[in-house]
Order: structure tokens, then sequence, then C-alpha cells
């Protein structure tokens, strides 16, 4: 049960992460674009 619940964890982290990284480089493009 632990584990499993680590593995969510972690996934959902990575996933935020990501949703992150890519939105703070999109606002950058745009930044970059102006």
């Amino acid at each position: 049960m632990g584990f499993i619940a680590g593995v969510f964890v972690g996934a959902f982290l990575g996933i935020l992460t990501t949703c992150l990284l890519v939105a703070s480089r999109e606002t950058n493009d745009t930044v970059y674009d102006d």
C-alpha cells in the first residue's frame, strides 16, 4: 500500500514539475518573441 502510494505521489510530482517547466518555457518564449 505504501509503495503504491509512493508511486502515485512520484508520478503526480513528475507531471506537476513537467507542467511547470513547460509553462515557464512558454512564458519565456513569449517574452523573447516580444
